[in-house]
């Protein structure tokens, strides 16, 4: 028997809102039941979909998200461990009566506007979203035997049927539907994720102001808007990279987590399965915080570790499954990526990313000024020069002592471009081929991150937020 293809999804969004507000801090639950959502969301969808089918050759409909998303609370909850009170949200990020905030306003709705345009006329996606994503979706929702019907389709690219395609899969099967309500639902859940996220984010360093005004640039990005719209798997994983970006510089804090680690653990195993891009990114990330912390120790670090590996071994253990019995053998491996390292020299292969990347960031018609993003391409160099100029003329850099988590962004923009860089020159591909769009990609990818490493040394930081209500199970009790 069908159900309604809006009342699962919201189910779906329910099952996962709970889990999210549980599993965090206090202080932080309603904002956390927002935020985390879109990765537990497609997360739970995606794990119920691949472990169903790979023991059981099925996939459990909506009664089997409920205990799904139990265990996972639990497993959250437990993992954890003592939260400090204050939550993630140790900043005032309650919207209040400035001009900043009407800017936002409006941005919210061209964005809207913008994307229900792009939608209207391309429900169905761009080239990742309705030749991959959507279409892989329906192959798997409606196939008998999963493994066989993957093996033409990911000789290529085995990293593809995870996150997006198998969320969408579950939700195909559950309801006996493939309704675009799923598909519009799960790319407008991305991009509002990823705007509130950039807006708390920003919210910890700096004034409210100036976090809105953050998230007023983020949305009037055309860029930003037409991939959203165009349901490609750019805008998840710029969501996923700020958000586990965020929760690993709030971890490597001393003393107590403010985050639960388990549940960033859980986010950043995610990332792998968002193509190859996400398995760089979240290799960097990871990366980057555990050689600071070598460097420079602190007490309870290889607990908090520990706590962040429970969570990454679900999704991780799915993708080391998906490879080993269902993947075909990648080409790039095939084709002698790793047997490529003379490349590294190769002056005619620098000479093409170079002007690539001098094509994205200077050629065109920018599209930060761009108010129809609908072509084939934006050119949007201003945008990223802009970020640039601010944070150079209006940035203090005295601030980057009170708020060392900036530095943690400032350093993940030239690694990524550098493995991006590596990865391009080793591959044995003909870089002719979608070097230029590539590089537009992945600037949308980090596009956040730029934004916070920009504008997150501007001006004062936020006043500590009070509870409205003492929370006694945590009071001093000299008090």
């Amino acid at each position: 028997m069908s159900q309604s293809p809006l009342a699962v999804f919201l189910l779906l969004l329910g099952a996962s809102g709970v889990a999210a507000w549980v599993s965090s801090a206090p202080g932080d639950r309603k904002l956390a039941a927002l935020i985390w959502l879109p990765a537990l969301a497609s997360g739970l969808a995606s794990l119920l979909f691949f472990f169903g089918v790979y023991f059981t050759n099925t996939s459990p409909g909506w009664v089997g998200l409920w205990p799904a998303a139990a265990a996972a609370t639990l497993v959250f909850r437990l993992g954890g461990g003592r939260l400090a009170v204050t939550g993630a949200a140790a900043r005032d990020t309650t919207i209040g009566p400035t001009w900043t905030h009407w800017v936002l306003l409006v941005a919210v709705g061209l964005t809207a506007h913008q994307f229900w345009f792009i939608s209207y006329h391309q429900p169905h996606g761009s080239w990742d979203a309705g030749a991959v994503w959507n279409m892989l979706a329906r192959h798997l929702a409606r196939s008998d035997d999963v493994p066989a019907t993957l093996a033409p389709m990911l000789h290529g690219h085995p990293d593809y049927p995870l996150l997006l395609p198998g969320s969408l899969a579950w939700l195909f099967r559950t309801t006996g539907e493939e309704s675009l309500v799923f598909i519009h639902g799960m790319a407008l859940m991305f991009s509002v994720g990823l705007a509130l996220t950039l807006y708390v984010v920003m919210a910890r360093f700096v004034s409210r102001a100036v976090a809105a005004a953050a998230c007023a640039v983020l949305l009037l990005t055309p860029t930003v808007i037409s991939h959203g719209a165009w349901q490609t798997a750019d805008i998840p994983l710029a969501y996923l990279t700020l958000l586990v970006a965020s929760g690993l510089a709030t971890l490597s804090r001393p003393g107590r987590p403010m985050v639960n680690p388990t549940l960033v653990g859980f986010c950043w195993g995610c990332l792998p399965w968002l193509k190859h891009e996400g398995a760089i990114l979240a290799a960097i990330l990871l990366g980057v915080v555990v050689a600071l912390r070598l460097v420079r120790a602190r007490a309870g670090f290889v607990d908090t570790l520990l706590r962040f590996a429970l969570g990454a071994a679900i999704p991780i253990t799915a993708i080391v499954l998906h490879r080993r019995y269902w993947a075909p053998a990648n080409d790039l491996v095939e084709m002698g990526i790793l047997h490529n390292l003379n490349n590294l020299t190769d002056r005619s292969r620098w000479a093409l990313i170079l002007e690539a990347l001098r094509s994205s960031l200077t050629g065109g018609d920018p599209a930060f000024w761009n108010a129809t993003p609908l072509r084939d391409r934006e050119r949007w160099g201003v945008a990223w020069m802009a970020l640039a100029a601010v944070a150079l003329v209006v940035g203090r850099w005295s601030n980057l002592r009170r708020r060392p988590e900036i530095a943690y962004f400032m350093v993940l923009l030239p690694l990524a471009f550098a493995a991006w860089i590596v990865v391009f020159l080793m591959t044995p591909i003909p870089l002719q081929d979608h070097l230029d769009m590539a590089f537009d990609r992945l600037m949308l990818q980090i596009y956040p991150l730029a934004i916070v490493a920009s504008l997150g040394l501007i001006g004062r930081e936020a006043a500590p937020i009070a509870p409205s209500r003492p929370d006694r199970r945590h009071a001093d009790p000299a008090t």
